[in-house]
């Protein structure tokens, strides 16, 4: 699953600033889980734009994954008018999704939301970070477990640095032990 975080309301009240008929498109899968997304994620988000700007954002449509061209392609159908008729489309989806809705719409995108890394889900709102898409998979080599999702910890200060490390970025000593993969918060 792609996992997002909502990106500051400043910068995305920055970003759709110069626009008045904006138009929300939400993910129903992914996002919504990550609870940045989804039905839930829309109506914060419009609130939160019409009590700080004074936009009105009359609707909003979740589709259930905005990535996926082909389902895109057929939500979008029954909200074919309203985006015609907006400035821009605000997208509560990752950055596959956004890039989808401006490839299909042909509108300006600003997306709400930043996309951090593939993750497992284990509940609603929290997994784990086990993929960063890196484009050279070695999971065969290391026990199947992304060497790169996994942080190391300082052998000498304690300190947790990136898996990549080669010197800790606090002492500078060269000796690490792996730390097991966290379970984190998603939303």
């Amino acid at each position: 699953m792609i996992i997002t975080e909502k990106k500051p309301f400043e910068e995305v009240k920055k970003q759709i600033d110069k626009y008045n008929n904006i138009y929300v498109v939400s993910c129903g899968d992914c996002c919504a889980v990550c609870k940045t997304g989804g039905t839930e994620g829309a109506k914060e988000i419009i609130e939160k734009i019409q009590a700080e700007t004074g936009k009105k954002i009359p609707e909003a449509i979740v589709i259930e994954a905005p990535c996926d061209g082909r389902v895109l392609k057929r939500d979008i159908k029954r909200v074919e008018e309203q985006i015609k008729k907006s400035d821009a489309i605000l997208a509560l989806t990752c950055g596959l999704g956004a890039q989808s809705i401006h490839n299909l719409t042909g509108k300006f995108v600003v997306p709400a939301l930043n996309t951090k890394y593939m993750g497992i889900i284990e509940g609603f709102g929290t997994g784990k970070a086990v993929c960063f898409g890196c484009d050279t998979c070695v999971l065969v080599e290391n026990d199947d477990v992304c060497p790169y999702a996994q942080k190391q910890k300082c052998t000498k200060c304690g300190r947790v640095n990136a898996s990549d490390a080669k010197m800790c970025d606090q002492c500078g000593n060269a000796s690490f032990d792996k730390l097991e993969i966290e379970s984190c918060k998603i939303m």
